[in-house]
């Protein structure tokens, strides 16, 4: 199933990125972008949106790619457990902006796929996957002064390109839960940590998840129950229990 399972999301995902790069070079046109060559700000943001299977697909791609299978899953998952020690020090995981701002500055943790230059207190440096980098990193941008991004300050975005690429992760969404009946949105480093073990994959892929009580919700609901429920089931493949605080967090953040 597991390899049947990849091979279509392999196809989805990269024929909705296709068509989000042909839709985003018409949109670059109409702005000007402020970003340049080797930011990380972005990559150091303690909430890097991806979808499961945008993380399931990417994972896949990296173990085939590695030298080192071992040490790629050991990298990712020493990210996971410092984040895991952080939202516990602080009570809970980084869901509103006030705590992603805070956790920005304490963390200081860049993404794992990202490689800083030589200097320990530069946010220089590349993405080792950005040819397989997830939507968001690719609509991510500024129109302002790049340092308004390193402070983590408000910076002007462009919506229209905000909004292609909403809807290309709407899609595939939409196509995750169709081949698995659930879909989820997580911070990607700690996605692809989940997916590192065996039972992430598993959580990933399994279909026997439906229960009376959720089948007796309205079908909006029952789907939430279902996303909420993978989401959750992935971040304790990775190492972390959701916990009432998180719980609350995320509440807040929605509103």
């Amino acid at each position: 199933m597991e390899n049947t399972v990849l091979a279509k999301f392999l196809e989805k995902i990269e024929d909705v990125y296709e068509k989000y790069q042909i839709q985003e070079k018409k949109i670059s046109s109409q702005f000007q972008s402020t970003c340049y060559k080797g930011c990380g700000a972005c990559c150091h943001f303690p909430l890097i949106s991806s979808t499961a299977g945008e993380a399931f697909v990417l994972y896949n791609i990296l173990i085939q790619v590695a030298s080192n299978k071992e040490e790629l899953n050991s990298h990712l998952r020493s990210y996971a457990a410092k984040y895991f020690a952080n939202a516990r020090a602080e009570g809970s995981l980084p869901f509103t902006q006030e705590q992603q701002k805070k956790a920005f500055f304490s963390l200081a943790m860049p993404c794992p796929l990202f490689q800083k230059t030589n200097d320990p207190n530069s946010m220089q440096g590349h993405c080792a996957a950005f040819q397989m980098r997830p939507l968001i990193c690719g609509y991510f941008h500024s129109l302002d002064d790049p340092e308004l991004c390193l402070q983590k300050e408000p910076h002007r975005t462009y919506g229209p390109a905000i909004a292609a690429g909403e809807e290309a992760i709407d899609e595939i969404q939409t196509f995750e839960r169709i081949v698995l009946g659930r879909s989820t949105l997580g911070h990607l480093p700690l996605l692809l940590a989940a997916m590192s073990y065996e039972k992430g994959q598993k959580a990933f892929l399994r279909d026997d998840f439906h229960n009376s009580e959720t089948n007796s919700l309205p079908p909006e609901e029952a789907q939430w129950s279902y996303d909420f429920d993978l989401f959750i089931e992935l971040i304790a493949a990775a190492g972390y229990s959701i916990t009432e605080s998180d719980i609350h967090s995320l509440l807040a953040a929605q509103k």
